[in-house]
């Protein structure tokens, strides 16, 4: 098991284990704050999925070296910002209770 899970995130580039970890802890949140926040599954869902697209990225940048994996490996980070907001604004306000 633990040598499956070295391979797998053997690809991830300091960004990437970045993301996850980051990911991991507002799932997390989301998980502790489940009575506050009112979509709390569907964030975690949203979560989980681009914690998977992240590891399906960097595999495939490692497995195929080619300028369009490339990029997106190098690039999917700017969109993820907004998608970061976006459910930091629907995180802050009910877990403020303003």
């Amino acid at each position: 098991m633990k040598n499956k899970f070295l391979e797998i995130s053997h690809n991830l580039n300091p960004t990437d284990f970045s993301v996850v970890v980051f990911y991991s802890f507002l799932s997390f949140l989301n998980i502790i704050f489940h009575q506050d926040v009112g979509l709390w599954w569907l964030l975690v869902l949203i979560n989980i999925g681009v914690i998977i697209l992240v590891y399906a990225i960097a595999n495939r940048h490692a497995n195929h070296d080619s300028f369009w994996n490339r990029q997106i490996h190098y690039w999917y980070t700017a969109p993820l910002i907004l998608l970061t907001f976006k459910e930091l604004y629907l995180m802050i306000k009910p877990i403020r209770k303003v």
